[in-house]
């Protein structure tokens, strides 16, 4: 290990004091330092890291967000199996019905969120594939799920694939 980390200590509300680790690169307070195949201790913003959730794409967050509302309404294996594999069923005990009929509602909004992002996907996939094999049965196909894929933009439902380089 090469850096010296220092301390920073600030004060609490109700007395006492907060230790703070100080990045040797930024200057900054921080809770955490991560260690580099180096040997050298910076924060996550000095190495440029960033939460594996903000690299996924719309159809992987939407499938998160469906798993994470399985789990409120009371799905114990909302890991197994497809997103929308899944039926709410009976409420929790001890939950409110105002948050069963509203995490019912979500649910339901995002299950069809993620079917027509996956049928977008997949027309973007049928395109590329007609393209590289030339074929007519694959021309068909991305055709009809073009379609199915306009209107859900037009709808609003799933937004327009930005092109690469555009911002």
């Amino acid at each position: 290990m090469r850096d010296r980390i220092a301390l920073a200590w600030t004060p609490c509300n109700y007395g006492g004091e907060r230790p703070w680790l100080v990045c040797p690169s930024c200057q900054r307070r921080r809770a955490v330092l991560c260690l580099s195949g180096r040997g050298l201790f910076r924060c996550r913003k000095c190495y440029g890291l960033a939460h594996a959730s903000t690299r996924q794409g719309l159809l992987d967050r939407t499938d998160s967000k469906l798993r994470a509302r399985r789990r409120r309404m009371g799905d114990q294996e909302s890991w197994r199996g497809g997103a929308t594999d899944w039926y709410p069923g009976a409420k929790p005990k001890g939950m409110h019905w105002s948050t069963w009929e509203r995490l019912c509602r979500e649910w339901h909004t995002l299950s069809e969120r993620w079917h027509l992002l996956f049928l977008r996907d997949l027309a973007d996939l049928g395109v590329r594939l007609g393209r590289l094999t030339g074929d007519d049965e694959a021309d068909r196909l991305a055709d009809q799920l073009r379609d199915c894929k306009v209107e859900a933009v037009a709808a609003g439902v799933v937004p327009p694939r930005r092109q690469r380089g555009s911002r």
